[in-house]
């Protein structure tokens, strides 16, 4: 009977550290997931002629127009927008022929996400989705790209640390063989109706970061807005360090606090266990 007893606490140990490492593991297969999609990309924009490049920007410069033309009207960040049926969305920006348009990184946060055509829930689970009817990603006086991921969720960070940027910070979108830098300038906490933000800027490059806030609530949209800026504007700016800070993450820090409740739990699981064993010792000696 004692050793049926030490099995299962072994076997209940067991599953509480698979279970408080799954967040970490699964992360960090997703992160290897992430730079094996980034290679292929790379790859791509390094092999392809500057023709096939222009061809791709070009698509992209066009349908950016066609929605300029069509006065398309976003609404919640959310919601599926509809657009003219001869704007065909998914095959433009789509050079590897999965969904993938391009890349976004946060040194800050020291996040590096693809972003796939869409906000579907199936694409929100791979990495970023780009809000359809919003402006591609390519940059331009005028163009405004929203750019969306979860918050809280357990098997990857996405943009649960998005919290921590501020203005000033600086982000990147990676697409095809060009590397265009955005600086934070304008951070809003808004109602999902709350739409009248969504317009772009006829005299500005925008893109906008969009996640759910607070983190476990998600009753809000936090809105992190980069207006371009150039390489020697970029000088200019007070650039914070840029190093990946575990202690500063929103997402670890969650992880770490189920750990420890996790953890706590299973102590006190086992001091009751270890009581009512001796108890139950006790009663039979008195039998």
């Amino acid at each position: 009977m004692r050793k049926i007893r030490q099995a299962g606490m072994v076997v209940l140990i067991g599953l509480g550290v698979i279970l408080m490492g799954y967040p970490w593991f699964s992360n960090w297969l997703y992160q290897h997931h992430v730079a094996s999609s980034a290679n292929v990309y790379e790859q791509y924009a390094a092999e392809s002629g500057t023709s096939e490049i222009t061809k791709q920007l070009e698509a992209a410069r066009r349908y950016n127009q066609e929605l300029v033309n069509s006065r398309v009207m976003l609404t919640e960040p959310y919601c599926d927008t509809s657009l003219p049926e001869d704007i065909r969305y998914e095959e433009v920006l789509n050079p590897t022929e999965n969904g993938m348009m391009c890349f976004v990184e946060i040194p800050k946060i020291n996040v590096s996400l693809p972003v796939y055509h869409g906000t579907s829930e199936e694409v929100l689970k791979k990495g970023v989705g780009h809000m359809e009817g919003s402006a591609l990603p390519i940059g331009g006086v005028g163009n405004r790209s929203f750019l969306l991921a979860h918050t809280g969720m357990n098997t990857s960070r996405m943009f649960s640390d998005l919290t921590e940027l501020s203005e000033g910070d600086l982000f990147y979108i990676r697409v095809l063989n060009m590397s265009l830098t955005y600086c934070v300038c304008e951070i809003q906490t808004l109602l999902p109706e709350e739409a009248d933000h969504l317009y772009p800027d006829e005299n500005r490059d925008l893109i906008s970061l969009v996640t759910c806030t607070p983190y476990g609530v998600n009753t809000h949209r936090l809105i992190v807005t980069g207006e371009r800026v150039s390489d020697a504007d970029v000088k200019k700016v007070d650039v914070p360090v840029e190093t990946a800070d575990w202690n500063g993450s929103v997402w670890m820090r969650a992880y770490l606090n189920a750990i420890l409740a996790g953890s706590a739990m299973m102590a006190g699981l086992a001091v009751v266990v270890k009581v009512l064993s001796m108890l139950w010792k006790k009663g039979r000696k008195k039998c």
